[in-house]
């Protein structure tokens, strides 16, 4: 049930109604408040730059300012821009034989294509890797990518030419080819970014690197889930994403689970395979994106005087709630929100059902405002 909301008596809620007035001014036209609360030249066919988004399909907080006044009657708003923490995402793309069956391979070298090229994920870094390579077992061959981890811009090129070279041959080494990508994210750290493993393939693993000659771990079910928790619970963690081509690959959830992501997604080939495989890539993306948002860091932050207020793309804003903790997330699940720090805070973190609310909306703003007394829920 979703939380109602108590608000300061008074004068005080009569600031906050006018603060809440004066963020969708700063959020939707770029414009201030007049002393009344009320807005001044709002042009709703004008102004600012409300239809942004972070491209990675993130949320962004717009910036601006909102003045109530002479500040005697009426509070003072200060809308501050923080950015969604963008994705490097490795993909683990299988090319075994069986990949040639059922135009597994035609449908998803088509989606990762669409993938690769779509202007909206401009700030997301990918990498590909393909298995089985030459050296099927060698876990060093699979940490040297296909193609490198960079921006979507400059690599989608070079990913659409390593996939027109592929040709389908061999098993299918799980095992190796998850140390490899891992290790590969472990030795590219980006502070700025979090590392996420794209996992698709039509098997599990097989007889392929069963018995290594070399040392290296033997290619079974269970060591490919113990490497994507380790991967997982690694500092910084490596969530892992799995995307089965076929129906029949229940067995793929665990090592989706260990790695964090909850179960595999199931692509039917004998539907639109196309569709649901670069459905199933986008939903990776947009599950990995954190709903923690860092405050800039020349904010002065006084935490009784912070609010977030989530506007939709073509829907009317929405004022979250704060609940104190993630524990609080129960009374206001869809609009609740709460600080990493409750005295020193550096981040707003938004409720899990309230994270997947604005992350499902591409083109949705989250506005960190200051200044007015904080509403928080009853």
């Amino acid at each position: 049930m979703r939380g109602t909301t108590s608000r300061p008596s008074g004068g005080a809620a009569r600031r906050a109604v006018a603060c809440a007035v004066c963020v969708a001014a700063v959020a939707l036209a770029g414009q201030g408040c007049g002393s009344n609360g009320a807005v001044a030249n709002r042009d709703a066919g004008t102004g600012g730059d409300s239809g942004s988004s972070s491209s990675s399909g993130g949320p962004m907080f717009q910036s601006g300012d909102g003045g109530g006044g002479d500040g005697a009657t009426e509070c003072i708003s200060v809308s501050k821009k923080a950015e969604n923490i963008p994705l490097d995402m490795v993909i683990g793309l299988d090319t075994s034989f069986s990949m040639d069956f059922d135009d597994k391979w035609t449908n998803v070298k088509a989606a990762l294509e669409s993938f690769v090229t779509n202007p909206s994920y401009a700030d997301l870094g990918i990498g590909l890797q393909f298995f089985p390579i030459r050296q099927q077992c060698n876990v060093s061959d699979y940490q040297a990518l296909a193609v490198p981890l960079g921006p979507e811009a400059q690599v989608s090129g070079p990913i659409t030419q390593a996939l027109d070279a592929q040709m389908m041959a061999g098993g299918t080494p799980t095992v190796p080819v998850l140390q490899g990508l891992i290790a590969y994210l472990q030795a590219h750290p980006n502070p700025a970014h979090k590392p996420v493993l794209v996992l698709a393939t039509d098997g599990v693993p097989d007889s392929a690197c069963i018995s290594p000659v070399d040392g290296e771990t033997p290619n079974t079910l269970a060591n490919a889930i113990a490497v994507a928790a380790a991967a997982y619970a690694a500092t910084p963690s490596i969530s892992t994403f799995v995307i089965g081509v076929g129906s029949e690959l229940t067995a793929l959830d665990g090592i989706a689970m260990a790695g964090g992501t909850g179960q595999a997604t199931l692509v039917d080939t004998g539907g639109n395979a196309q569709q649901q495989f670069l459905s199933a890539l986008d939903a990776a993306r947009r599950t990995a994106i954190p709903c923690d948002f860092a405050i800039p860091m020349d904010t002065a932050v006084d935490p009784a005087n912070t609010n977030v207020v989530y506007a939709p793309a073509s829907a009317p804003e929405q004022q979250f709630v704060f609940v104190t903790n993630a524990a609080g997330c129960s009374q206001a699940p869809t609009n609740g929100w709460y600080f990493d720090d409750p005295t020193t805070p550096t981040k707003v973190i938004l409720c899990d059902a309230a994270c997947d609310l604005v992350k499902a909306d591409d083109r949705g703003q989250v506005n960190v405002v200051f200044g007015c007394p904080r509403v928080d829920v009853r």
